[in-house]
């Protein structure tokens, strides 16, 4: 972002520090919020884990130009409405469903979060006031299978919560259209400002997304900026400051909290009476530099610190904890090598049979055993698992030729998308639309090995993907709305209790008037009436805004 730095005094006259924290010895000071939180956030580096920041993107942290935006991020979302409420799950409801090839979110939502996705991502690259530097959600594998049906909620909760950055991205891009007082092109704004609306909302219906959808986003906390809506907030080092003044402002009138860090230590006071051993001690104490470099030094290799942990090798497999599939292939070999040399000539022409057979198979044989590098709960790291005779058909065809390895001398076949390229999706490309994320080694962070996308939008691309998820929510055309007879069956039957029984078998209550129908569930069920009646009698009835619905009785207003 374009601007000045913003000096020490600058920064200490413009925010008025007047709130003091202390936290491990670090000395926080911030004048915009009085909410206590966690400040012991790391500070952000260029070879940041992602996975890490995701799991702590609710604690402030270290202003850092390649996350301007995470200060955004919504303390407590509320994941409500047509826009957010679709991200109302969490680890155990999460809809996961058993197909081809394995676990995977139930593709209906799937859909709903991709379109969902698609259309914040274009808005913000309408808006062009913040770029996206954070992973998208797809790419943390909500649109991938997965062996298991615990690992496919993990991957769906991962990709809900990386909605919260995009979200974050989102509101930082509208939060620069807030007038700011202190701006010399403030008369400019304000003349823009005229239009009906916020800049930003008109901005987005020049470039024909659709309205519907921009109003619920208007409506929604993402747009809403108060002290009420709380946000993560940013730490800021003074003396160090990546931020410039222009960010500075927009944070501050978009009531984001800033934290600045004034050091550590005690401070120094004056003494009327000097204590001579104090000031012997003063005078061979470390530097900031030596007592960084005293505490640097690694634990020792019995530290369980040391130690990083990872997920049991399943059993059967043959790898080791903590192994990696290159270190596996590797040790494989030199044992192989070692195997080849006490071969047997029979040994060394049934080898050379299965391997000539492997190279034209379509599909293993039915002794060989297959294996397939699955992620871990440590994302990053993979573990090598036994695929069930009944599932070789499906997940074979999830991997090129590049991604398949075998190895006569056990009849054993690996699947790793490390392997090589061409993993399939679980969509088509012309079904599935990839935002263009750039170049920037960050963003292109693949979690799931999910390869990147289309090329970049055109202008209106983005304004159809706010239609195509409108249409999608609400059911309706971009003109006209239609009725929805199958979620309507759904509530009269769960909700209701109301049977569906043949049309033709309640052809008595054809003649009998909605407002004197008495539905009472504790008739038989002859007596209860069919959800084929009366989905039938209100498509070509009256509208129900003509009726007073009460406990016993439905009466015509």
């Amino acid at each position: 972002m374009a601007g000045t730095l913003v000096t020490l005094e600058e920064l200490v006259a413009r925010i008025n520090m007047g709130v003091f924290r202390v936290e491990n010895g670090d000395i926080f000071t911030s004048s915009n919020t009085d909410k206590l939180c966690n400040l012991a956030a790391p500070q952000l580096r260029e070879d940041v884990d992602i996975p890490t920041v995701l799991k702590n993107c609710q604690v402030p942290i270290w202003s850092s130009p390649g996350f301007a935006s995470l200060p955004f991020i919504l303390v407590a979302p509320r994941w409500e409405g047509p826009l957010f409420g679709r991200l109302a799950q969490n680890h155990e409801v999460f809809p996961i469903t058993r197909g081809t090839p394995g676990w995977h979110l139930a593709v209906p939502l799937q859909e709903s979060w991709r379109r969902l996705e698609v259309a914040l991502y274009d808005a913000i690259r309408t808006l062009e006031t913040a770029e996206i530097t954070f992973p998208l959600p797809f790419r943390f594998g909500y649109l991938k299978s997965h062996s298991t049906n615990g690992k496919a909620r993990y991957h769906a909760l991962q990709s809900r919560n990386a909605f919260l950055p995009l979200m974050a991205t989102l509101s930082d891009a509208i939060a620069a259209y807030i007038p700011n007082p202190r701006s010399l092109h403030f008369e400019t704004t304000r003349d823009e400002l005229k239009e009906s609306g916020p800049h930003w909302v008109n901005m987005l219906l020049k470039r024909g997304v659709n309205r519907a959808w921009v109003t619920l986003l208007e409506q929604s906390q993402v747009a809403t900026f108060s002290r009420e809506i709380r946000r993560v907030g940013v730490v800021i080092d003074p003396s160090n400051c990546p931020a410039h003044e222009r960010r500075i402002d927009r944070l501050l009138l978009a009531h984001v909290p800033i934290w600045t860090w004034m050091g550590n230590g005690l401070p120094s006071f004056f003494r009327d009476k000097p204590i001579c051993e104090i000031d012997v001690a003063r005078r061979f104490r470390l530097t900031e530099t030596q007592f960084a470099a005293v505490v640097s030094w690694p634990p020792p290799a019995s530290s369980s610190t040391s130690v990083p942990t990872y997920a049991e090798p399943a059993a059967g497999s043959g790898q080791k904890p903590g192994e990696t599939w290159s270190e596996f292939f590797a040790r494989r070999a030199l044992k192989n090598e070692q195997t080849k040399l006490n071969e047997t000539e029979v040994q060394r022409q049934s080898r050379a049979d299965r391997e000539r057979n492997a190279e034209t198979a379509t599909i293993p044989s039915s002794r060989s055993r297959v294996f397939m590098w699955d992620d871990s709960e440590r994302i990053g790291f993979l573990v090598r698992r036994l695929v069930y005779r009944s599932e070789i058909g499906a997940w074979w065809d999830q991997f090129s030729e590049q991604q398949r390895r075998y190895d006569g001398f056990r009849d054993e076949w690996d699947l790793c998308d490390e392997f090589g390229p061409g993993l399939p999706r679980l969509y088509d490309d012309d079904d599935i639309v990839f935002p263009d994320t750039g170049d920037n080694h960050i963003v292109n962070f693949q979690p799931d090995s999910t390869p990147p996308g289309s090329p970049a939008h055109q202008d209106q691309d983005r304004a159809a993907a706010s239609h195509a998820d409108m249409d999608a929510v609400y059911d309706v055309g971009i003109n006209s709305m239609t009725f929805d007879v199958d979620q309507l069956v759904n509530v009269l039957h769960y909700r209701y209790g109301v049977h569906d029984t043949a049309y033709e078998s309640k052809k008595a209550l054809d003649e009998k008037k909605w407002g004197v129908i008495c539905c009472d569930l504790t008739h038989t069920e002859d007596d209860q009436l069919s959800i084929s009646w009366i989905v039938s009698w209100m498509q070509r009835g009256p509208s129900l805004g003509n009726y007073m619905i009460s406990t016993h009785l439905i009466q015509r207003i």
